[in-house]
């Protein structure tokens, strides 16, 4: 185990089957066009209501080794460490490890990749 004033990267959880372990991403500003710059004040999580529901952008910290049981592939073929996804609040389960924020959902879970630019992280 790790001190608990040690930053942890969840390297002390090892998600099972195909869960994921991901975490906030740390605040990104936002720029007018007049350089004013608007703190984002939410860590990076940014929340958006549709529907009755949220929806949280994280980062991928670890993919489980298990097969997911519907499409019977391995989450880890298209689900890499340091991906930014967005997942449904609803489904994520919030952990604490040395008193950082993780989330922990199943990998069917995930609505969608945040990417740069137009790549689409699915297509080889």
């Amino acid at each position: 185990m790790t001190d608990s004033k040690t930053p942890t990267t969840g390297e002390d959880f090892f998600p099972i089957y195909c869960n994921i372990l991901a975490k906030k991403l740390p605040p990104r500003d936002q720029v007018t066009k007049m350089n004013l710059v608007i703190p984002d004040g939410q860590g990076g999580a940014k929340k958006a209501k549709r529907g009755g529901g949220h929806a949280i952008e994280l980062e991928v910290v670890k993919v489980g080794p298990g097969k997911d049981p519907v499409s019977e592939e391995f989450p880890s073929k298209y689900i890499s460490p340091g991906d930014r996804i967005v997942v449904g609040t609803m489904t994520a389960f919030s952990i604490r490890l040395n008193g950082e924020e993780f989330f922990v959902f199943d990998a069917s879970m995930i609505l969608g990749f945040v990417t740069q630019g137009n790549t689409n992280p699915l297509v080889e």
